[in-house]
């Protein structure tokens, strides 16, 4: 179900097997009115759709959450009721949850409900459809909740951002979004931030973002670095008519991995990308020293208090008293010495130059209290 990051008003929409679109509404066209947690019935088929409607009073976004069935598609209109030919936004193809977002101008706005492997006289299946109406000038705005590994399918007409939530853990190596499609059209922008929500400029440019990619077509590829703890928000783009139709949005959270130091005790290691370790010091400690040796390639060493470390480029680190050996022949060989180290998790990073990497390299970690 949609997050309503502020107060909204919520309109719930249960579509039952077998049910009459019964004209009880307001509406200037023969429709249902969505109200406020009142249930409405409707039936759903492949060559006939369910009409529903809510009226909009001031430049709002309606956002709509729909589960169950089994290939249902939603056909969205302003001030008439959309056909399969005639609509201002269409979802949903080969998918049996359908997720999107639309900035509404004040008028009148109708929804038609199908199932495209369901037809009459065959029953129909129950789904539950969550509207959720929010005036624009709220903030921060509404948004669609991701949790890692699963996927968004979601179409917007052109000019407009659609917002994902992705709550990030601490000690998180790297986010990756997905951004592709099925059966889908036109062409969605992807733009990141970490705990804030980019926005539209005034000559509509996408702006108070951190990543981004901007490809033609619906298929990128986007990888946030060491976010930090919080929430990453995500914003779909259109940026050229007719917007873009049926894509999809995936992100998946990778946890940092490390290999735990036992006190003054070697560990061999052998590899071409980055490792990470991690050694505990306890309190009362004069002196911790770090040391690499041996083997054969290049490495580098780095070391942090209190956090991993995923580059020795973002990351701030502690380097006083770093020796590195000037002897070509031990590339390899190095001691990082901390006095009177503060207690707490130091993290390691140890790292290739060049795309050999190295190996066999003798890693080492020793703390003691007395001399």
């Amino acid at each position: 179900m949609p997050r309503s990051l502020v107060p909204s008003t919520v309109l719930a929409l249960v579509i039952l097997s077998g049910s009459s679109l019964a004209a009880q509404t307001s509406l200037s066209l023969p429709a249902i009115e969505l109200s406020s947690g009142v249930p409405v019935s409707g039936v759903a088929g492949r060559s006939v759709l369910s009409y529903f409607g809510v009226s909009v009073s001031a430049p709002s976004r309606l956002m709509f959450d729909l589960t169950g069935g089994t290939d249902p598609q939603i056909f969205l209109a302003k001030d008439r009721l959309p056909t399969f030919a005639d609509y201002d936004v269409r979802i949903g193809f080969g998918q049996p949850a359908l997720n999107f977002q639309v900035a509404t101008e004040p008028g009148e706005w109708y929804i038609g409900v199908r199932d495209v492997n369901l037809d009459f006289p065959f029953p129909a299946e129950t789904f539950t459809l969550v509207a959720t109406l929010e005036e624009a000038t709220q903030s921060p705005p509404l948004g669609f909740d991701l949790s890692s590994g699963a996927r968004r399918e979601t179409s917007s007409p052109a000019g407009q951002l659609q917002y994902f939530t992705l709550a990030v853990p601490e000690q998180t190596s790297v986010v990756d979004y997905v951004l592709g499609e099925r059966f889908g059209s036109g062409n969605a922008d992807l733009f990141v931030a970490s705990n804030s929500y980019p926005s539209l400029a005034p000559d509509g440019t996408v702006v108070g973002f951190t990543s981004a990619t901007s490809s033609p077509g619906n298929d990128d590829r986007l990888r946030v670095v060491a976010p930090p703890a919080g929430q990453l928000v995500a914003a779909l783009h259109g940026a050229a008519p007719p917007g873009y139709e049926n894509v999809f949005l995936r992100a998946v959270t990778t946890p940092f991995t490390f290999t735990v130091l036992e006190n003054n005790r070697d560990q061999k290691v052998t590899g071409a990308a980055p490792m990470h370790f991690r050694i505990t010091v306890p309190p009362g400690q004069i002196r911790l020293s770090l040391q690499t040796s041996g083997g054969t390639g290049a490495s580098h060493l780095s070391m942090k208090l209190g956090g991993p470390i995923l580059s020795s480029a973002v990351f701030p680190l502690v380097t006083a008293d770093l020796v590195a050996s000037d002897d070509p022949r031990k590339p390899n060989d190095a001691t990082l010495v901390i006095q009177n180290p503060a207690p707490g998790d130091y993290y390691l990073l140890l790292e290739p130059e060049g795309a050999a990497g190295f190996a066999d390299v003798q890693v080492k970690a020793r703390f003691r209290s007395s001399l």
